[in-house]
């Protein structure tokens, strides 16, 4: 399950599309990237900018953006998690 019981859906063939030919590329971090972006994970993302924006535009504030960060990971993480070993040699 997803973050908040919600199961994501990522764009599987889309990955499989932007891995094809990575060369020497760093599979994980590739991955990372990928499903940062993808658009299962994309609300989450927002999410944390806007969070991080809130925060750092306060000169003094006690908000943290710990259940935005892990949110957003929660959800990489799931994304790539499958895809991995497809891709280590």
């Amino acid at each position: 399950m997803g973050v908040g019981g919600h199961k994501h859906h990522y764009n599987d063939s889309q990955i499989e599309k932007e891995m094809k030919g990575i060369g020497d590329t760093d599979p994980l971090a590739k991955l990372k990237e990928l499903c940062g972006n993808d658009h299962g994970c994309a609300g989450l993302k927002q999410r944390l900018q806007e969070c991080t924006d809130r925060v750092n535009s306060k000169p003094w504030t006690k908000e943290t953006c710990n259940e935005e960060l892990l949110d957003f990971l929660h959800c990489v993480d799931e994304c790539w998690s499958p895809h991995i070993f497809k891709y280590v040699k």
